[in-house]
């Protein structure tokens, strides 16, 4: 807990997943796409998903060299399909400058499980500029409806 210091910038960035919503059949898998948009810099993030594990389960998540400069994760994740989760979704660049404007992040591939509908969602999310100040950030999630 404790209060930040005070930042120069007005650092902003909205975290979105592609595609927005998804139809897909019981035991089909398909995959959302993580994008973070920021006028800011962003040197680091980590996310959790969540999902309803009743509709879906994760199967895996993996990096996109948009942002990722060294093909792995910080940390290895941790999938639990009995939660419908994946924890510590984690990339730093090392040797590349901070990003900016539009980029990929990750790809999770989940499979369809039940019918009814749920939602793909990031959460317990930071961003982090160069200077290790964490970006406010909107984060919009994906709608899906699994058919029988």
């Amino acid at each position: 807990g404790g209060g930040g210091g005070g930042g120069t910038g007005d650092g902003k960035a909205t975290v979105y997943s592609i595609p927005g919503s998804v139809d897909v059949a019981v035991s089909q898998s398909f995959t959302v796409d993580l994008y973070i948009h920021t006028t800011d810099e962003a040197q680091a993030f980590e996310f959790d998903v969540a999902m309803d594990p009743a509709r879906m389960v994760p199967v895996s998540v993996v990096p996109h060299p948009d942002f990722d400069d060294d093909s792995q994760w910080f940390v290895p994740p941790t999938i639990d399909a009995g939660q419908g989760t994946i924890r510590g979704i984690v990339d730093v660049r090392h040797g590349a400058p901070a990003a900016t404007g539009v980029f990929q992040v990750a790809t999770v591939t989940i499979q369809a499980t039940n019918p009814g509908s749920g939602v793909v969602q990031f959460q317990n999310g930071g961003i982090a500029d160069p200077n290790g100040d964490d970006l406010t950030l909107t984060i919009f999630a994906t709608l899906v409806n699994v058919t029988p």
